[in-house]
Parts: C-alpha cells; structure tokens; sequence
C-alpha cells in the first residue's frame, strides 16, 4: 500500500514538474527595428508604436564599411533625425558593420574603429537628447572574423559611453547552430535573427526570409546557447529577379495574387515563377525567360516560428523586435495578428 502510494505521489510530482516546463511564460517587451536612412514617422508608424505598447525601438544609426581608396573602415548612410524621439519610446542605436570590414581592418586599427564607432554614436545620442541603455552591434561574424570581431567588441565596452549601459550583438542562426565554430561574443546579451536564413542570391525554388524547416534546423540547440537572447523576426517581404539563372535584383510591392496571373506569369514550382513577355509591372521592367521568385509569406508563419523560438528560450523574460517599423510593410498586417506575434512568447 505504501509502496503504491509513494509510486502515485512520484508520478503526480513528474506529472507537475513536466506541465510546468512545456507551459513555460515569458514576459515580454514588444518593440521594433527602425531601418532607414532618415528618421520620422508617420501617423501609421506612431500609431503602431503605441497601439501595441511598444515602448524601445532600435534606430540604425550608420553602416561601417572598408573604403578601399583610403584602406580603412568608414561611416556609412548615416541616419539623419529629421523629428524627435516620441517621449515614451527608448531608443537602442544600432551599428552595421560588413564583414568586409573585420577581414581588411588590422589589429592595430581595431581600438581606433571601436573609439571612433563609438564617438559618433555617442555625439549623434547626445545632439538628439538621447540616453540609451544599450547597444547593439550588428555583424554577420564569421570563423575568419570571429577574432577581429570579439576584440572589436570588448574595446567597444572599455569605452566611457558605455558606463552602466549594456552591449549587445546580433546572432544569426548559423552562429546558434555552429556555436563551437564562430564563438560567443564577449557582450551582456545576443539579438537573435530569425530571418534572412537563406541564400539570397542562388537560384532555386527556397525562401530567404522565412523558412520554418531551416529554422528548426538551425535552432535545434537554441536552448544551449549560454546568453541571453533576445528575438527578432521579419514582417518584411520582396521578390527575388533572375536572368538565366543568375541574380539580377530586388523587386518589392508584388504580392503573391500578382504572380498567379497566368497572362504574364507561368509557374515553376512553389515559388517560381516565369515571365511570359516582355512587360512593366510596378514600375520594373521584366523581360520574357526571367524566373522571378516570390518570397512573400503570411503571419501564421511568423507565429510559428516565434512560437518555436519561444519554446527554446531559457530565459523568463525576452524582448521581440520586429523588423521593421514602415508604413509600406505595415499595411499588409492586422494589429491583431503583429499582437499574435509578440503574445506567441507569453
């Protein structure tokens, strides 16, 4: 009799500790990617900001890039403020660097990018009354970079600016996946992007935004992954151009009805799709035997994969960006579904 008892309060206890685990909240911070070159919302803009409570938007401030003729890295598009920061929004500013950059620029030249990336961030915070609580750096490192970058990073954080401020670095699912290879940054916390996961530019009949099969594929591990992770995923969407075969551009404002019209469009496959003769169609000029493929997807995708990324996260607490607050991408979404989005990690 004890024995069954002892066995019935073992299972009831196993029962309750796995319940707890697989029903795992997180409290979340909604917030958005703002990724122009000029900075000023418009009344949709405002109104989503405030419609779904999101209360920090991370502002790219410029690209650095390596200039060739003058061999060292350089500011690239910088962001110009052309309005002020609502009152209730914090501001993340956020650093592009190519990766181009980290195999050209020599360790000597690594202290003055990290001083000199963060002076101007540091002047622009200052001329827009801006007092940031963090930065993020975003890089697409690689095996061969990974030693430039971590340096890069940590005299990055020996800057004054950054005194009771935390850093943060862009992860993409490649680096969660092959995390042994391309290393851990040496910041506070990662972003994680859960987009652009795909081949750009190679042709074939795949999505390079969004792709849940990849994303299950790359974030099978992403609850050993030792930061702390943050998540972002895309709303944006374009069409990808080919000329026999080989990358010829970005095409955006098609939607997937547009290609299922069978006077200028033959399908190929789920994503393919053939032009039939020459035409001009929203203001591009396609040629008959171009493939263009349609790399649209729908808001059940995106909660899907949040979905799964929330499953997977270790810690209690995670802020999702979305990328990126534009009128033009927002209109193609209901309030209720970007709400979806960010409930998808409660």
């Amino acid at each position: 009799m004890n024995s069954l008892r002892f066995t019935l309060h073992l299972f009831v206890f196993i029962f309750f500790i796995s319940a707890c685990k697989s029903d795992k909240h997180h409290f979340v911070e909604p917030a958005f990617y703002y990724w122009k070159t000029s900075f000023k919302l418009n009344q949709s803009e405002t109104q989503a900001l405030q419609s779904l409570n999101a209360k920090h938007l991370y502002i790219r401030f410029f690209d650095v890039d390596w200039d060739e003729a003058r061999k060292k890295p350089v500011p690239v598009s910088p962001t110009t403020f052309n309005q002020s920061i609502p009152a209730a929004v914090a501001v993340i500013p956020v650093v592009f660097i190519t990766n181009k950059t980290l195999l050209k620029v020599d360790s000597a030249g690594v202290e003055e990018l990290a001083f000199n990336i963060m002076h101007f961030v540091q002047k622009q915070c200052e001329l827009q009354t801006i007092q940031p609580a963090e930065i993020q750096i975003d890089c697409d490192w690689t095996k061969q970079t990974m030693f430039r970058y971590f340096q890069l990073l940590r005299k990055i954080k020996q800057h004054p600016f950054l005194r009771a401020k935390k850093l943060s670095a862009t992860i993409r699912m490649h680096q969660v996946k092959y995390q042994e290879i391309t290393g851990i940054p040496p910041v506070d916390k990662g972003l994680l992007m859960c987009y652009n996961m795909g081949d750009l530019k190679k042709y074939g009949d795949h999505n390079s935004i969004l792709d849940l099969q990849a994303i299950e594929d790359f974030l099978a591990r992403l609850n050993h992954y030792p930061l702390k992770l943050d998540v972002a995923l895309p709303l944006f969407s374009w069409s990808v151009l080919f000329r026999n075969e080989l990358f010829a551009g970005l095409m955006r404002g098609f939607k997937n009805a547009d290609f299922r019209n069978k006077k200028y469009f033959e399908k190929h496959g789920e994503r393919l799709y053939k032009v039939l003769y020459d035409v001009n169609l929203n203001g591009y000029s396609l040629k008959k035997g171009e493939v263009v493929r349609d790399e649209n997807y729908a808001a059940n995708d995106v909660i899907d994969a949040a979905q799964f990324c929330s499953r997977r996260l270790n810690s209690d607490s995670v802020r999702v960006i979305l990328f990126h607050l534009d009128s033009s991408i927002l209109k193609n979404y209901h309030t209720n579904e970007l709400e979806k989005i960010y409930h998808s990690f409660r």
